[in-house]
């Protein structure tokens, strides 16, 4: 019966209003869960098989669609037949798994440790910053053992305020009876896809409401990770790919981020470690050793490969499609390529993926150098004034962020435009009309009243990374930092 807030926003697959089945004309809102009707009928002999049918009701009129259907002479035609066996964990959900994808391996299984679920704060943003000498200062006032309790709860910190799991009095007392504010544990931040920002780490509970350390030991300062999820929980998703050398947050994705470290560090304590050598599980080392691949541990290039082989595969339109169904209810798995070029040019486009994800460096022709002509009308900022105040988002008193409406215009491409970009498209030889299907229509993207992004293309505006619309989700932070 969808109606799923958390899944589709109430939306139908043509974008129209999805409310639940128990939402009148006295309570809109009904409830937030998606919710399912479901008949079981038991035999007196039991099916080596369950016959399960499938079918979904959308839109305002779902209570009457369902009660209608009682009506039909041939019921069963408006059903699908679900499949419901271990590898989809028993879904009733009707798929279509083709081809040779079980016989892939899942991403857990090219690993030598299990991927590690980001931090979770829910803390008010009080660890996390976008400015770093803000949050330098109000981790000292929380670490100044001069100040007394009740002088640091008058500063209104979220620190000094309880929570679920958190005394706030007491953690104070117990993290400055521990440990001293460090400077080098304020780190950069992977909050959401391109949304990157500055923490403060402390393993002393709760000040975190999950720190993981399994996984600042892996971070240590110097490393990479491929960030993936278990199973999806958004539709859209987009790519349940990304990359970075941040620290990473558990709501980095929708359903849960989870950290794949490029490099495994054993007997990490603090900023370093005794030993590092490929995360890469025995079944990934046979597999290199078989293609010719030597110095798996000593050579960094030859570490990585695998793991830039998988985000390539990821941000195949191709593959995502062809494997929807499989992608949706597990961890993705990566196909294999049977030879030595295939795999390295595979890992050459995940380089350049992870080049473009990765917040921390420059990019040649893109973030530094000399920009291409056709990258200077895309995207271009219309004035000086950067308030960010279009209705992107709200925050409520619990400080969780919702997205709003925001403002976009959409139009066609200026004369100007296209003869920029049609030389784009001639210099890395793409036909013209498949370049203008690549990118959409443009858009131009309203921060205020009078400033905006222009020309922004459909398909980066509409672009998702692990269940959230990227450009937007990072206009609804910066309205709510």
């Amino acid at each position: 019966m969808n109606g799923d807030s958390r899944e589709r926003g109430k939306l139908t697959p043509e974008g129209l209003p999805d409310p639940s089945v128990f939402s009148t004309k006295y309570n809109r809102e009904g409830i937030r869960v998606g919710t399912a009707v479901a008949l079981f009928v038991r035999n007196a002999k039991r099916a080596k098989k369950p016959n399960v049918r499938y079918r979904d009701f959308w839109g305002a009129t779902k209570r009457e669609d369902l009660r209608n259907s009682l009506a039909a002479k041939i019921f069963n035609v408006e059903y699908q037949i679900a499949d419901p066996q271990a590898f989809n964990k028993f879904s009733f959900r009707p798929g279509e798994i083709g081809g040779n994808y079980l016989a892939w391996p899942k991403l857990p299984d090219l690993a030598g440790i299990p991927p590690i679920n980001g931090l979770m704060e829910k803390r008010g943003s009080a660890l996390i910053n976008i400015d770093r000498a803000q949050l330098v200062s109000r981790m000292r006032q929380y670490y100044d053992k001069n100040m007394d309790w009740h002088t640091y709860k008058r500063l209104g910190k979220p620190l000094g305020k309880n929570a679920v799991r958190f005394n706030a009095e007491k953690t104070r007392k117990k993290v400055i009876g521990k440990e001293e504010f460090d400077a080098e544990r304020v780190v950069r931040y992977f909050l959401r896809p391109f949304d990157v920002r500055h923490a403060y780490y402390t393993a002393v509970r709760p000040v975190w409401n999950e720190p993981r350390p399994q996984l600042w030991a892996q971070y240590a300062g110097s490393n990479s990770f491929l960030i993936s999820r278990p199973a999806h929980v958004a539709d859209p998703e987009g790519v349940p790919f990304g990359f970075t050398r941040c620290l990473g947050d558990n709501d980095a994705f929708r359903g849960h981020a989870y950290y794949i470290p490029i490099s495994k560090r054993d007997n990490a304590n603090g900023m370093l470690a005794a030993t590092t050598i490929a995360n890469l599980s025995k079944r990934s080392r046979d597999y290199l050793k078989a293609l010719g691949y030597a110095d798996l541990n000593e050579n960094a290039a030859v570490a990585s490969i695998i793991w830039l082989h998988a985000l390539a595969t990821g941000y195949s339109r191709r593959y995502l499609a062809e494997n929807a169904d499989g992608v949706t209810i597990d961890w993705p798995r990566i196909p294999l390529p049977d030879t030595r070029d295939m795999l390295d040019s595979s890992a050459a486009l995940g380089r350049r993926l992870a080049a473009l994800l990765d917040t921390e460096g420059d990019v040649v022709e893109v973030t530094t150098g000399s920009l291409a002509g056709h990258y200077r009308v895309l995207g271009a900022i219309s004035a000086s004034d950067l308030t960010v105040n279009a209705g992107w988002g709200r925050a409520d008193k619990k400080g969780s962020v919702y997205p709003g409406t925001g403002k976009i215009v959409a139009r066609d491409w200026t004369q100007a435009e296209r003869d920029a970009l049609k030389a784009g498209f001639v210099a890395a030889e793409i036909p013209e009309a498949r370049g203008f299907e690549l990118l959409g229509r443009p858009v131009d993207v309203y921060l205020n009243g009078t400033t905006y992004w222009r020309a922004v293309p459909e398909q980066v505006w509409e672009f998702y990374i692990g269940g959230y619309q990227v450009i937007k989700k990072w206009l609804s932070y910066v309205r709510n930092p």
